[in-house]
């Protein structure tokens, strides 16, 4: 990968935010723009009296500093926005938002088809209509972002290869530039016409504005390439001609990209004074500070939970030091309302981007400004089921928040109190019964829930004890409170059986007992166990992080799942001392992690620490030796001094209950990994959601 970092953000923590911090010990206490105070000014009487301050952006009016930015969802249909996609929006402006930025949307014609919304084409003004007028009603503003694609289309500023598609795209001439131009302004008027507060010029992500900014995308000679000022000319030109399409009746912003973190590419300096020139046109109303060039850096651009919470706040910073009369928005991983008013009152911004954080809980806003900070659903950083879904071409959902993109039928309001009181006796406390039991109770069941083990959580205890995966254990947390908030009556420690439940005489049983990792090695590759999985040397996850079994110098991990366990369970060993190799049948190890936001950062923190053996399956394990084979050439190897072998090959579906149970109670659900387990990603996710379908159907 271009600009690869020998360790995951490395230059950007060890350079720019040391810097950074640098910066925030210098800073004025106060500012005119915000009225924003140092940190130690601050107190519990007060805890967000920035955060939930009013702001102007222009001509409109802001009623808090909270954003949610444009990020793209698959919920539009044929280039046009959808009601689903209205609902979407909504659901955060009742939550409380400041401001919605609507995804990013077409502002010119391009010959690759690509799944956002055709701001250029008219017939997007009713659909955007609509979402502004949702928006509107929960008192939220709205603006949209226009981006051109530039090299992802196949026209660029200059020619070169995209890494995404891996073609080439030809260099636009002078009137394919013009042109896009003036669609800038057929699409602002658009935007206008539908009642849009404002307009944001994607200058960032890599999109086509930004290759134009930055020297390593523009190679040109004439008018719009050469000098930093030159490059600038397609960016100055689309905002002059979108101010004059909507006059000051809208704000105009960008989006732009501060610090490219690219050898050759914009540095936070130019960065800077790309900054000073845009607010010194007069014409721009605000900024919206990133950092990275996407794709080369895209794992930097939606970071997952190993990168630091506020990790790109620097570029803001830098930003707000050399504006004077706009304001700057921040970005990178800002879940926490507490951190978010800190960003504010110690200046670094003025207003701060929350976008996950809201897509985890819509009612961010209003839980944060009724002092309810504990009942805000957790993002967790994972990007499997937001980022994850949508780069194999799914719409966007949550592992948290199993009501992403069904606002209109899951939505706040629209859980009804059940017609009949149930006894309900849910069985497994991990994400899926533990949400199954809270969506029962707030329906008006009672409920019993009992956990074989001593602790609520299920395997999502196990995940959070893995290197840097602490934060999955955030959904537990929340979990376990929402429990504790209503009348669930939990027993920790106790298994259930057919006795159990003869003596409980439920109406209804939701069995929610998860899945077991596979003691045989059983796996889709060898469809059979692996000869010598009983011997003492061999394990599994499970009984490796709870201390069951220890594991010795060398060890060899067979993984099967593609996923973070073997990875993670390797990184945890070799922090305890042992030599590890991983070997899987796959083409590379992690096949199955979101593969540009979780990948590069697995592959950073074990690097050169673990021995990745790809293309390989373990035939069988003999005493202190593994027998192993190519899965294309078939050539043997045999793999000596083995001490440990540990076996990541799946899941197996706990569902032994359910089975004993069927026609002996009135209604009975199997839920979450006991009915299907899932070894990849979106299983947390697939659970949450299954909880929750089966609470709003007792």
């Amino acid at each position: 990968m271009i600009g690869h970092h020998p360790g995951p953000c490395d230059r950007l923590v060890a350079r720019d935010v040391e810097r950074y911090m640098q910066r925030l010990d210098t800073r004025l206490s106060t500012d005119e723009r915000t009225g924003s105070r140092r940190k130690g000014d601050l107190d519990m009487t007060d805890q967000f009296r920035y955060l939930f301050s009013p702001i102007r952006i222009g001509p409109v009016t802001i009623r808090n500093r909270i954003v949610s930015a444009p990020h793209t969802t698959l919920f539009a249909a044929g280039g046009l926005p959808t009601e689903r996609l209205a609902y979407y929006y909504a659901e955060r402006a009742r939550g409380g938002a400041g401001l919605i930025e609507i995804e990013p949307c077409l502002a010119a014609p391009t010959t690759r088809r690509f799944s956002l919304i055709r701001a250029y084409d008219e017939r997007s003004i009713p659909g955007l209509r609509t979402i502004a007028r949702m928006v509107h009603e929960h008192g939220a503003t709205v603006f949209c972002e226009l981006v051109n694609v530039g090299v992802w289309g196949g026209l660029a500023p200059s020619m070169m290869p995209d890494l995404w598609t891996r073609t080439t795209a030809r260099a636009a001439t002078v009137k394919e530039i013009e042109g896009w131009v003036a669609f800038y302004g057929r699409s602002a008027r658009h935007l206008r016409e539908a009642g849009i507060d404002g307009v944001e010029i994607h200058a960032s992500h890599g999109a086509g504005a930004q290759q134009f900014n930055s020297p390593l995308y523009n190679k040109r000679t004439d008018r719009y390439g050469g000098s930093l000022e030159a490059r600038l000319t397609f960016l100055l030109e689309v905002i002059d001609t979108i101010r004059t399409e909507v006059g000051r009746e809208m704000a105009v912003g960008v989006r732009l990209d501060v610090d490219e973190l690219l050898p050759g590419g914009i540095t936070l300096e130019q960065g800077q004074e790309i900054a000073r020139i845009l607010e010194g046109t007069g014409q721009v109303d605000y900024l919206s500070a990133d950092a990275v060039l996407e794709p080369h850096q895209g794992h930097l651009l939606t970071a997952p939970m190993y990168a630091p919470l506020g990790f790109m706040v620097h570029a803001a910073a830098a930003v707000r030091e050399v504006v004077e009369r706009i304001p700057v928005m921040a970005a990178g991983r800002i879940v926490d309302p507490v951190h978010a008013e800190q960003i504010l009152a110690d200046g670094h911004a003025d207003l701060v981007i929350m976008t996950r954080a809201q897509i985890a809980d819509p009612e961010l806003c209003t839980k944060a400004r009724e002092g309810r900070l504990d009942d805000i659903r957790p993002c967790l950083g994972d990007n499997e089921n937001c980022i994850g879904r949508q780069q194999v071409g799914l719409p966007v959902a949550c592992t948290v928040n199993p009501t992403v993109g069904r606002e209109q039928m899951l939505g706040a309001g629209t859980l009804q109190a059940a017609p009949t009181r149930k006894n309900v006796l849910v069985v497994g406390g991990g994400p899926a019964g533990l949400e199954a039991a809270r969506v029962a109770v707030l329906r008006g069941h009672r409920v019993l829930l009992y956990e074989r083990e001593d602790a609520l959580g299920g395997q999502v205890n196990l995940a959070a004890r893995l290197p840097g995966r602490d934060e999955i254990g955030g959904i537990v947390r929340w979990l376990k409170r929402q429990v504790s908030q209503w009348s669930i009556e939990c027993h920790l420690g106790e298994e259930v059986s057919v006795e159990t439940v003869r003596r409980l005489q439920p109406d209804v049983v939701v069995v929610a007992t998860g899945a077991s990792y596979l003691r045989d090695g059983l796996s889709a590759q060898t469809l059979a166990p692996i000869p010598g999985w009983d011997r003492e040397n061999v394990a599994t996850p499970e009984e490796i992080l709870l201390g069951r079994k220890m594991a010795g110098r060398r060890v060899v991990i067979a993984d099967e799942t593609g996923y973070l366990v073997g990875p993670g369970l390797a990184e945890w060993l070799v922090e305890r001392g042992s030599s590890v190799e991983i070997l899987t049948s796959d083409p590379f190890v992690g096949s199955y992690l979101v593969p540009n936001m979780q990948l590069p950062w697995v592959y950073a923190r074990i690097a050169g620490k673990v021995t990745l053996t790809p293309r390989t399956r373990i035939d069988a394990i003999a005493d202190r030796m593994v027998a192993t084979s190519d899965v294309h050439t078939f050539e043997q190897r045999n793999i000596e001094d083995v001490d440990t072998v540990i076996l990541v090959t799946g899941k197996a579906p706990n569902d032994t209950l359910y089975r004993a149970l069927e026609g002996l109670v009135p209604e009975l659900y199997l839920i979450g990994d006991a009915d299907c387990a899932v070894n990849t990603v979106f299983g947390i996710g697939e659970a949450i959601r299954a909880g929750h379908r089966v609470g709003r159907e007792l």
